[in-house]
């Protein structure tokens, strides 16, 4: 039997390493694509153990650019893609908010008209966002709550959400989305909160600061794990008939101040004494880091895609926190 192909967008993001790890236990042919820069090699650096893998290749891909996916497409024709690629930073996306539209929104447009015209075959999951759900303050999301937007960044999820509708039911494209709530780990950028907290407290043990600055810390997340989250993508993949859109998300939902206590209390415990406090380390509400329209509450309801493709999360938000303490500030090995 020939191998399946999958095109990977976005390789050097957090998800994407995840999937393309599920991917080559599988036996998958993995081709995975980076925008091009001239520090790409140190981006990779940390995924070796993919990068290196007989069946992986690298290939440049901008998802601003149709003709370079017109040509992986047409070169690869994959069984099948995951794109993962984006301008991911919600805080950023107010500074760019036309690139972070050129790129999130319009990206997965051009992806989709490049398979509709070059790989008709190939079955797309397209990494959507709770962003996109991000008015209402006290509801638990599923897959029928209406979509509403509080920031460019979402503003192009939902672009790149509805295309994946139009395109499945105006040309029969196999396309979908997962709506993944916020996925963490060790591989998760350093701007983004979680990972800012725990590469922020190896810097107070080796003495480099004293200050973790932050803006609003009493929003709520539902936290996951990103390796759980590649699982979903993969059974919408392989099991999904129909190509239904699915949350994916815990259902549990932690503060930013939650968040801070678990991870310094763990610390603490390691250590052996009270090194780590919320009044000695922590300071909130700085201008520089409190956005214009600020998502307070994202809670949602897996529920569609445990009854019917059999997920289910295996990390709680207490083990992601350990997991990357042990990691940025403790240096194990994961």
């Amino acid at each position: 039997m020939e191998e399946k192909r999958i095109l990977i967008t976005g390789i050097t993001g957090q998800m994407s390493y995840f999937c393309a790890k599920i991917a080559l236990k599988k036996g998958m042919k993995v081709v995975g694509t980076a925008r091009y820069s001239t520090n790409l090699d140190d981006k990779l650096e940390d995924r070796r153990d993919i990068i290196d893998h007989e069946n992986f290749t690298l290939e440049n891909l901008s998802l601003e650019d149709q003709a370079s996916i017109d040509s992986i497409l047409s070169i690869y024709k994959p069984d099948y893609i995951i794109n993962t690629a984006a301008m991911s930073h919600v805080g950023r996306s107010w500074e760019i908010p036309e690139h972070t539209m050129n790129v999130t929104g319009l990206g997965v447009l051009r992806l989709l008209e490049s398979i509709r015209r070059h790989s008709p075959l190939s079955k797309m999951v397209q990494c959507s966002s709770s962003e996109m759900l991000g008015k209402y303050k006290d509801r638990v999301i599923d897959e029928e709550t209406p979509l509403c937007a509080r920031s460019p960044y979402s503003v192009a999820k939902i672009a790149g959400h509805l295309m994946i509708d139009v395109y499945r039911d105006s040309y029969n494209v196999k396309a979908c989305s997962a709506i993944m709530f916020n996925y963490e780990s060790i591989r998760r950028s350093k701007s983004f909160f979680t990972r800012k907290i725990t590469t922020a407290m190896k810097d107070i043990v080796d003495s480099k600061n004293s200050k973790i600055k932050l803006g609003n810390l009493d929003f709520c997340r539902d936290w996951g794990h990103a390796g759980d989250y590649a699982r979903a993508i993969f059974l919408m993949l392989e099991e999904n008939e129909d190509c239904n859109d699915y949350v994916v998300a815990t259902g549990k939902i932690t503060t930013g101040r939650e968040f801070i206590d678990i991870a310094f209390k763990y610390a603490n415990e390691r250590l052996g004494k009270e090194f780590f406090s919320f009044e000695k380390n922590i300071e909130c509400n700085v201008d520089n880091y409190v956005r214009p329209n600020d998502v307070v509450y994202l809670r949602g309801c897996s529920l569609k895609i445990q009854e019917e493709l059999g997920w289910s999360p295996t990390y709680d938000v207490e083990k992601i926190i350990k997991e990357m303490v042990d990691y940025d500030v403790f240096g194990d090995a994961v």
